[in-house]
């Protein structure tokens, strides 16, 4: 059952032998579940902040109005950043992963503009629409500063700073100087 689930999985979808690299700092199995669970959250956050706007129209809540429109349009950016594919047939949707990239790189980028666009309207409304739909882009922006922060240092390097000796030092088996 297994092996006919993986011949029907693209080639692309999976990490190739330079993406699984021991000595990058990054897992791509970290890398691959931020950018997935944004994803989940895009479409989330499109689906539910529209479900969000008209059952808070039905009911005259203005803040649910505003919380889901934000809602709405935060999930379409995070999806033309992290799934341009699924907008093939935009002639623009490839623009902002573009502009993203060439403009900054690092991880934390893109986890202040997940963060950001996931708190906004859970601080605008809180309500289960929201809750779900921003909190999965919030959850990715948080998995997205991981990844910024990258791996922990050695054990020996650690506890040489914070002790304040140099790495060679603790090597040595020299005691701590306070």
């Amino acid at each position: 059952m297994n092996a006919d689930f993986m011949k029907k999985v693209p080639r692309e979808a999976l990490p190739n032998a330079e993406e699984m690299n021991a000595t990058d700092s990054v897992p791509w199995y970290l890398r691959y579940g931020a950018r997935v669970l944004a994803t989940i959250g895009g479409v989330l956050s499109i689906v539910l902040g529209i479900l969000g706007c008209f059952v808070s129209i039905l009911v005259l809540y203005g803040k649910s109005v505003l919380a889901g429109g934000l809602e709405a349009g935060g999930g379409c950016i995070v999806l033309l950043i992290e799934a341009p594919f699924l907008f093939a047939y935009v002639a623009f949707s490839q623009k902002p992963r573009e502009w993203l990239e060439k403009q900054n790189n690092t991880p934390f980028f893109k986890a202040i503009l997940l963060i950001t666009i996931g708190l906004v309207p859970l601080l605008i409304s809180t309500n289960l629409n929201t809750i779900f739909g921003s909190g999965l882009v919030l959850m990715a922006g948080v998995f997205y500063a991981v990844i910024g922060f990258g791996r922990k240092a050695p054990r020996e390097q650690m506890a040489a700073a914070a002790t304040g000796q140099s790495p060679s030092a603790m090597e040595q088996g020299r005691p701590p100087v306070y």
